[in-house]
């Protein structure tokens, strides 16, 4: 890694090339935390999302036929897969962004050290998400545009927990600050990550939906099927896998940025070097 610069300012274009190039370097080590605490987490959905889409088929035939029933609709698996989502995505979060920090500090990444206490920082990040969800809710409610420029305002969050160890609302306040003159820059990051996310969540998506509807005419959905149930949930399962890569690589992008900004505003680098010399 002793050739990938960190803190260095960058514009679009930089930052996805580099986001992508962080990746190729680090894939092994970054992979290999992900395989194991974050990728069995989408698995399990997978399989909870295709035992709740069968119970909601149910439940919504039930309904057109006259009987009132909504046990499928808000059942078990709704609200487990509701805490499966979020776990997983704070796990993914302070994985990718834990071992950025160790990277950019030009330490060891070996899986005990990514993991090490990895759990209390899971559970803060998800309700560091819980919190930013409903403000950007709540911005939303207020003709949509007020949420869009929260959300981008706030996108920063989990990087200053992560990198800089503050605490929640100090990495909310950090977060705002350090957007500020840069709004539109993160916005079309943002904009294009989540195109990419699009497209590649499609390339797997399209296929299952086109076995369901298929399913569906043959009179599968809602059956007793056991074959095609699991061949539903091994390739939900599937395109998992290829989203949280997406998303690992949005969290990179986000650091990057993130230093990007705080060396066009504070000269972060020089003052590290100057801070280093004066110890």
């Amino acid at each position: 890694m002793s050739n990938f610069s960190y803190k260095k300012p960058r514009d679009l274009g930089g930052i996805l090339s580099d986001t992508f190039l962080y990746i190729r370097q680090n894939f092994k080590s970054l992979a290999k935390p992900l395989l194991y605490f974050v990728i069995p987490f989408y698995v399990v959905q997978a399989f909870i999302l295709q035992e709740y889409s069968t119970n909601l088929f149910n439940s919504i035939m039930a309904i057109e036929s006259g009987s009132d029933n909504f046990g499928g609709l808000f059942g078990w698996e709704y609200f487990l897969n509701i805490f499966i989502s979020i776990t997983a995505l704070s796990a993914l979060s302070v994985i990718t962004l834990k071992h950025f920090k160790l990277t950019s500090s030009g330490k060891e990444t070996e899986l005990d050290q990514i993991m090490d206490g990895i759990l209390p920082l899971v559970m803060w990040m998800a309700l560091l998400f819980i919190i930013i969800y409903i403000c950007i809710s709540i911005g939303a409610l207020l003709f949509i545009i007020p949420g869009i420029f929260i959300g981008i305002k706030l996108s920063f969050t989990p990087a200053a927990f992560i990198l800089e160890e503050k605490d929640i609302f100090d990495s909310m306040r950090r977060s705002w600050e350090v957007s500020k003159g840069f709004w539109w820059i993160t916005f079309g990051l943002l904009i294009v990550i989540y195109i990419m996310i699009y497209f590649s969540s499609l390339a797997v998506g399209l296929p299952i939906g086109l076995i369901y509807a298929f399913a569906f005419d043959g009179g599968l959905v809602g059956s007793d099927s056991g074959v095609f149930s699991t061949i539903i949930s091994i390739l939900t399962a599937f395109g998992s896998v290829i989203t949280t890569a997406f998303y690992a690589a949005m969290h990179i992008a986000f650091a990057l940025h993130f230093y990007n900004i705080d060396e066009r505003k504070e000269g972060g680098n020089l003052r590290s070097k100057i801070e280093g010399l004066s110890d």
